[in-house]
């Protein structure tokens, strides 16, 4: 009876034994399983190339406006017509067939005008407030794009109310800082932000 007793515990403590390292395994491969889980989230999270050339566009446009900015700002329209030409550039770059529905939409709507607002602003590189007056339009557009297309960039909307007989106008910045495409030198520092893109 004490032989059949102990071989009883010790077939117990085996199975258990074995059980328990049955669980360790499950274990271990559930959390392997959950570590190739977690792999494939984070690669979903990554960009799909198809998203890569459209935004990095986009950025491109919005680099040569910045600077196509500045350069009203400093009152340099040689300098304006170089950017007004480099978004002219860029825009013929798009490749439209990457775009979402509502961004093809948006492109339909204001790219033809932003492009058209730039070739004024290239052609005209003797002509300041020409310049300023297309690119009070070429803003509007700019906005327009930037609500639906990302961009990487830290935006901001500014609006000077001085500029079109107090109609006012807004730009796009880089920067916090006002400096005023509108007016430059004469009022450099006329306006405020709205808000950030």
């Amino acid at each position: 009876n004490y032989n059949k007793m102990n071989k009883s515990i010790i077939a117990f403590v085996l199975v258990a034994f074995t059980a328990a390292a049955c669980q360790s395994k499950d274990t271990e491969s559930n959390s392997q399983v959950l570590d190739s889980a977690e792999v494939n989230i984070e690669n979903k999270d990554v960009e799909p190339e198809s998203a890569t050339p459209v935004s990095s566009s986009i950025d491109n446009i919005i680099t040569e406006y910045l600077n196509l900015k500045n350069a009203l700002a400093g009152d340099n329209s040689t300098e304006a017509s170089k950017f007004g030409k480099n978004i002219v550039s860029e825009i013929s770059k798009l490749d439209v067939s990457k775009f979402t529905i509502e961004q093809k939409e948006v492109y339909d709507e204001v790219m033809d005008d932003a492009k058209e607002q730039s070739e004024h602003i290239g052609d005209n590189s003797d002509n300041l407030s020409h310049q300023r007056e297309h690119f009070a339009l070429l803003s509007r557009d700019l906005d327009d794009l930037i609500a639906v297309f990302e961009t990487k960039k830290q935006l901001y909307q500014v609006f000077c109310p001085m500029y079109d007989d107090k109609k006012g106008a807004i730009w796009l910045s880089e920067f916090k800082e006002i400096k005023n495409p509108y007016f430059g030198s004469q009022m450099l520092t006329c306006g405020s932000i709205q808000k950030e893109l």
